[in-house]
């Protein structure tokens, strides 16, 4: 699936226009989201809240997306100690939010917003239970957000959107079938009176600097089950909301770029338009692959669907795609296994998905694909010698990397290839599970080692030069020096890194699958 993937892929890439982002003229960074909820782990002893923030402006995003509702004191629980949940403002003066509110790396915040006396169990709002008399405590919980937030945070320029979760997968959930009429339009007359509240916020407020918008979110659209009633037909039509979100889980091999931006383009004929967005008020809220899905199943195929994901919403010309999300809130007891649905893994280390995150908004363009499976072996031959980088057999740190003649099966001169971002690879020895490493030397002929891996070690990232034929340049990121034999043809000779020539022979190697 992953081959299939990526060559898909690379024809969307030449085929899917661009002509919504052009005209936008808005920064990636400013597009391109991450959300922060339940993360099931944690690695610092900084409150959760923070520490999720963090890993987010890590990759350069300015958009984040997190949960104020009762379940906030759940959601971001290690390491803090959250009041009772009394009122949405309430909490976003508590500390840890206050903190996520005010960092200057964020332009954008999503809020998945719910008032306390609005929910069942916390996360889902319960329709059925919405009448029009219900409608100042709706409409005042969220002019009073709003009128504080737009005081607040004066000058900073910052957006906030106050959304519901997935109105489909609420429906389902606690069973208010919008099928039936009376669901319907409560949920309308709920999701009408939030807007009317930030609407009148905005108005009392008066001119800030920030601006505060209500959007409602749909997830199914009839793909699943075309005779379900869902919110895209049964609710939206009568709404006016400012925006409306997309919450898009199309990791299905049947989706496809096309299909997500036909999906995209049924919600905007949908959707009234709204005074300030027109009818361009359509963002994608939610989208990403469990990298330990049935048709997933790699990081490699994970990569490609993300990209393939991102890149058509937002070259669809939607104003936000936020990833889901930072760590991941599943995890399976049947497979003993998360889900997957992460940029920092449960171990530790960065998904591949992490990279694209990083390197579009960095570049505010899409990078290049990798060019190497992660879950396939590699071996690399030195062109002067025609031998095997070769790890000796060591499974201990510092250890000088030789080469020597090359042996089918021999996994001491297997190599997986990983893709660690910005166009950087950690070389990682089948035998050892260790990194091809120089030290931290910056000085010629120095003998290349391998090491423990440690994610972002510049000694461990090396830049791979395609020169053609299966040949390419090593550069390590530490000393801008290539991987070379030093011309020998002995076997057991150390290999070291040499100022780096495209022409030299001792320093192309070619690389092919084992």
């Amino acid at each position: 699936m992953a081959v299939l993937a990526f060559a898909v892929l690379n024809v969307l890439w030449g085929c899917i226009g661009a002509a919504a982002l052009a005209k936008a003229q808005t920064p990636f960074a400013d597009r391109l989201g991450v959300t922060h909820d339940w993360g099931h782990y944690h690695f610092t002893t900084k409150d959760f809240l923070t520490e999720g923030a963090d890993e987010i402006a890590a990759t350069g995003s300015h958009v984040i997306k997190l949960w104020l509702s009762p379940d906030t004191r759940y959601a971001y629980a290690p390491n803090s100690t959250w009041p009772a949940y009394t009122n949405m403002v309430d909490t976003v003066k508590v500390s840890y939010f206050a903190n996520a509110l005010k960092r200057p790396e964020f332009h954008t915040y999503i809020l998945n917003a719910l008032p306390a006396d609005d929910t069942t169990a916390g996360e889902c709002p319960n329709w059925m239970t919405y009448t029009s008399t219900n409608y100042n405590s709706v409409h005042d919980a969220f002019k009073n957000l709003t009128v504080y937030l737009m005081q607040t945070y004066k000058g900073t320029g910052k957006t906030f959107i106050l959304q519901n979760w997935e109105s489909d997968n609420a429906s389902q959930k606690f069973a208010i079938p919008l099928s039936t009429p009376a669901n319907a339009n409560a949920l309308i007359g709920w999701l009408n009176a939030r807007q009317d509240g930030i609407t009148d916020g905005r108005a009392a407020a008066a001119n800030t600097g920030v601006s505060v918008y209500g959007a409602a979110e749909v997830n199914y659209l009839g793909a699943r089950n075309p005779n379900d009633a869902w919110a895209i037909d049964r609710v939206v039509p009568w709404t006016h909301m400012d925006l409306y979100s997309y919450s898009c889980y199309s990791y299905d091999t049947e989706y496809s770029a096309s299909t997500i931006q036909t999906n995209l383009s049924y919600i905007k004929t949908m959707a009234p338009d709204s005074p300030t967005f027109g009818a361009n008020n359509v963002y994608v809220g939610e989208f990403g692959t469990p990298q330990n899905a049935a048709d997933v199943q790699n990081e490699w195929t994970q990569y490609s669907l993300t990209y393939t994901q991102a890149k058509a919403a937002l070259d669809w010309g939607a104003l936000y795609v936020v990833y889901w999300q930072i760590f991941d809130n599943e995890y399976n007891s049947s497979t003993g296994k998360y889900n997957g649905y992460w940029l920092r893994k449960s171990d530790g280390t960065y998904a591949m998905s992490w990279s694209f995150i990083h390197d579009t908004c960095a570049q505010n363009a899409y990078p290049a694909a990798p060019q190497f499976n992660p879950n396939v072996y590699y071996r690399l031959c030195g062109k002067t010698s025609g031998m095997a980088l070769d790890n000796g057999g060591s499974i201990s740190n510092s250890t000088n990397v030789m080469q020597n003649t090359p042996s089918s099966g021999n996994i001491n001169q297997q190599w997986k290839i990983v893709y660690a971002g910005s166009g950087y690879y950690n070389v990682i020895s089948r035998k050892s599970g260790m990194a091809l490493d120089n030290a931290g030397s910056t000085t010629n002929s120095t003998p290349i080692t391998q090491y423990s891996m440690m994610a972002g070690n510049a000694n461990q990232l090396w830049q791979l030069i395609n020169l053609g034929g299966g040949s390419y340049n090593l550069i390590c990121k530490s000393s801008g020096k290539a991987l070379d034999n030093g011309g020998s043809a002995i076997n057991g000779a150390a290999t070291t890194q040499y100022t780096a020539s495209t022409t030299n022979a001792n320093q192309q190697w070619l690389i092919t699958p084992q």
